[in-house]
């Protein structure tokens, strides 16, 4: 994942195939709230709008949620 500035980027690897990229996510983060387009690697589905913020808890975990209104993807960060 990176962040510059107001532009958010990140690449979703597969948990069982971690060579295999399944989610390319690029988009922009104000304050805790994100908006984002997600692309399906190896697929010809378009590109989807996703929506979601930023929440850290009260263990300074750090989790991004996304939903496109019908499906949903969570990114924990790495709290280095």
């Amino acid at each position: 994942m990176t962040l510059n500035g107001s532009h958010f980027e990140a690449v979703l690897y597969d948990e069982k195939n971690p060579d295999w990229a399944r989610f390319k996510i690029t988009g922009s983060i104000h304050g805790n709230a994100l908006a984002v387009k997600v692309e399906t690697e190896n697929s010809d589905a378009g590109l989807d709008d996703y929506a979601g913020k930023l929440k850290v808890s009260p263990w300074h975990l750090k989790v991004i949620t996304l939903s496109d209104g019908y499906n949903m993807i969570g990114i924990k960060l790495d709290s280095n």
